[in-house]
């Protein structure tokens, strides 16, 4: 799956040659199964043609076998966005196993196809049934990259962001003890929640990993994962709208969900088609809803700007929001320190032009009531500032011998 496809695919067909030749039907149904695994995300109906066959010949033959290939459609299906149809196919693979008694019971198997169920159940959300899954699977099998990757993309689809990084580090811990690809899927949701967490620069560092590790792999959809996040990552960073045609245009298979991360839209999106990639379009969304939800609750201004205001420097009267020019709108409504002073430097600037506020002023503006030394202040003062810049600022606030002011050549103006 890494870079050697066509040559694993070439291997696999002449085993199921040979297997056929002899009538070893075990080994027919594995190569058919280990084939529609290879060709899930490339060729999904060729796909589901070999999987289909494999389940029939593991019935037949009453064995786990039979499992396995349904738990691969049930991907398969994923992928195709058919949910109904995954959690068919996944909940006759958990019954399968289940039916297997005693010794014989593969139990880190059915451990694996438990979760997958759970993850359906999420994604319908259906999080009790999913929650009773997990606990049947962890404790059978406690220790899973698979099983706390589930977790994780309960706790970010539920929008518990804290709980989901912490399971997705869990998950690339435990994948990379193991090798191979697993890693890349924990990581690239790890740093999905980063972006949302505004650890951006983090998050973009995760994701050129898993840019490399995929390069010349068949993860059709993870790569496009990958290549929409760093779109998205970048914008974060650089403290800008992002450009939707550039995401879409980034990201293939994805391009329908994708292009609904308009930050300059606060319009109902319209759902994206039914047969794309059904994990990665309900984790987008519940991002695209919490991201919506969050931009009114900090009163961010809807919509784009008028075209004749894009080069101010607009701030929100009691310095809920800010926006540089020709940039997006930044929520400080969770910084109280930061409003103060935002206020207090635009009223300034809007006063006394070119006059600084000096150190003491903006102690007695950011911590009004508090006895607090000068170099306390002062400590206090220059992260404050750093904070400011961080969130956008940049090189508006200007230090100017005594203190700061807004830069004199920007325009600004403050707004309900």
């Amino acid at each position: 799956r890494v870079s050697r496809h066509m040559e694993a695919r070439a291997h696999l067909t002449r085993a199921l040659e040979m297997a056929r030749g002899i009538g070893d039907v075990r080994t027919i149904s594995r190569m058919l199964a280990l084939l529609g695994n290879l060709l899930g995300e490339e060729s999904p109906q060729q796909a589901i043609a070999f999987l289909s066959e494999a389940a029939e010949l593991g019935r037949s033959q009453g064995t786990s076998d039979e499992a396995l290939a349904l738990e691969t459609l049930a991907s398969v299906a994923l992928n195709c966005g058919s949910l109904d149809e995954s959690l068919q196919h996944a909940k006759k693979a958990v019954l399968v196993l289940r039916a297997t008694s005693g010794e014989k019971r593969p139990a880190a198997q059915l451990a694996r196809s438990e979760r997958l169920l759970a993850l359906i159940h999420i994604l319908r959300g259906e999080t009790g049934i999913a929650e009773s899954l997990l606990a049947s699977a962890d404790s059978a099998s406690p220790s899973s990259w698979w099983g706390a990757f589930v977790r994780g993309s309960l706790a970010q689809i539920g929008g518990d962001l804290p709980v989901a990084e912490s399971r997705y580090r869990e998950s690339i811990s435990i994948s990379e003890q193991n090798g191979g690809l697993a890693s890349i899927h924990p990581r690239t949701m790890l740093a999905f929640v980063l972006i949302e967490r505004d650890c951006s620069q983090e998050a973009l560092a995760e994701l050129i990993r898993c840019q490399v590790a995929l390069t010349g792999s068949i993860e059709v959809i993870w790569k496009a994962m990958v290549e929409g996040l760093i779109v998205l990552a970048h914008a974060r960073i650089e403290r800008r709208a992002v450009n939707v045609s550039e995401i879409a245009a980034s990201t293939g298979v994805l391009a329908p969900i994708f292009s609904l991360v308009d930050d300059d839209d606060d319009r109902t999106s319209p759902a994206p088609p039914a047969d794309t990639p059904a994990f990665e379009r309900v984790v987008i969304e519940s991002y695209i809803t919490r991201a919506q939800s969050r931009k009114r609750r900090s009163g961010l201004p809807p919509g784009r700007v008028e075209s004749d205001r894009e080069g101010c420097l607009l701030i929100q009267n009691e310095g809920h929001w800010f926006r540089p020019p020709r940039g997006v709108a930044v929520s400080c409504r969770s910084r109280p320190t930061i409003r103060l002073l935002l206020v207090g430097l635009a009223l300034q600037r809007i006063k006394n032009p070119g006059v600084p506020l000096t150190i003491e002023q903006l102690r007695a503006i950011g911590w009004p009531g508090e006895s607090i030394s000068l170099e306390s202040a002062k400590h206090r003062l220059r992260t404050s500032m750093a904070v400011l810049r961080k969130l956008g600022m940049g090189d508006l606030l200007v230090w100017v011998d005594t203190g700061y002011v807004l830069a004199p050549d920007t325009m600004i103006e403050m707004t309900p």
